[in-house]
């Protein structure tokens, strides 16, 4: 099988498994050592309890749906990075009204202890 595929499987399958399990499923797939880009005006998260808490509070909004398409991939030579970029979709209630937010994500996935897990996310 293409490794770009399975990392794109494994990245589809990261976002089925947020829908059931929301921050859970996230740190599962998350690495130790992890950076998340946030808004624009927002600092870098590199502490994993912050990680997490920024998760949650995402997956706490009012009627949340928060769901990601990889589009493009790489995996490096020794199999030992991998990018997926796609775009994802958010809505959720803010007073009785919807709101989507369409964006373009970027995951920089590392090989750790055998498994993809992320060491770079960043969504605009």
């Amino acid at each position: 099988m293409n490794k770009v595929k399975q990392l794109f499987d494994i990245d589809k399958q990261f976002c089925k498994e947020c829908q059931v399990d929301k921050e859970k499923a996230w740190m599962k797939y998350t690495a130790r050592k992890s950076i998340m880009g946030t808004g624009l005006h927002n600092p870098y998260i590199t502490d994993l309890v912050q990680i997490e808490s920024g998760i949650k509070s995402v997956f706490a909004l009012e009627g949340v749906d928060f769901t990601w398409e990889p589009v493009h991939g790489f995996i490096s030579d020794d199999e030992t990075l991998g990018v997926t970029t796609g775009t994802y979709i958010r809505k959720h209630i803010v007073d009785g009204k919807e709101v989507t937010a369409l964006g373009k994500y970027c995951t920089t996935w590392k090989k750790e202890d055998g498994q993809w897990k992320i060491v770079l996310d960043i969504g605009n």
